[in-house]
């Protein structure tokens, strides 16, 4: 066995065994992560369409994990939410790999053999109605707002429709997709992490707004800095 291969298995070993110390609940959630990422790794990445919803499983799995973490809640909003907005992501960034590598997109990566830019363009289209359709249930969903104490969330949802259509444009104009989608799925800010305890539950309005913070126009924010 190499160091690369050595090393490697220490450190699977003990992040299982830092996960057991947060309960078994959350070593469940790594221990089915770290199967999908092996899975994805060894034969479903050359999939289509199945490579994208892996990925975006994965992303629904890190905020599972982080409410059991925390011990709280997690609701069905937040499964639903994070996983259609994953898959919107990841199809943005297929399509965005295929347009900007051209020749070299099979090379890049195989399973871009079997996309199409008019396929990938549907599916898109697809799951962004999907996505904007349960965001505003649960927006204005009566349940929810009993339990946040507030009926002002469908206020969110102007910003929400804004941060999907700047992200088509960073596709679609500036060929970007690829380096805002790995910003939007980094963990969200303290701020953002507090309002996961908001009412004893996981709350998905922190998918908008850690999405919306690699989203801004040139020039807002904090100067001119832009995450990669």
């Amino acid at each position: 066995m190499g160091l690369a291969a050595a090393t490697a298995v220490a450190l699977f070993a003990l992040g299982v065994a830092l996960s057991g110390a947060l309960g078994p609940h959350f070593l469940a959630v790594v221990l089915i992560y770290a199967a999908l990422s092996y899975a994805y790794c060894f034969g479903l990445k050359r999939i289509v369409i199945i490579d994208v919803m892996v990925l975006a499983s994965g992303y629904a799995l890190r905020a599972v994990g982080g409410a059991v973490a925390i011990q709280v809640d997690f609701s069905n909003w937040l499964l639903l939410c994070t996983s259609l907005l994953a898959l919107f992501l990841g199809f943005c960034k297929r399509r965005q790999e295929l347009t900007s590598l051209q020749e070299g997109a099979v090379a890049h990566r195989a399973v871009l053999a079997r996309y199409t830019v008019s396929f990938l363009d549907q599916m898109i289209a697809v799951v962004t109605a999907a996505t904007l359709i349960s965001y505003i249930f649960y927006a204005l969903s009566e349940e929810v707002a009993a339990r946040l104490g507030t009926h002002r969330l469908g206020f969110t949802i102007p910003f929400v429709l804004y941060g999907i259509f700047r992200y088509f444009y960073l596709v679609h104009v500036r060929g970007e997709g690829g380096a805002r989608a790995r910003g939007a799925g980094r963990y969200p800010a303290p701020g953002q992490r507090a309002a996961l305890r908001r009412g004893g539950r996981a709350d998905p309005l922190l998918v908008p707004v850690g999405v919306s913070r690699y989203l801004l126009p040139e020039g807002a924010g904090d100067g001119d800095r832009h995450p990669e």
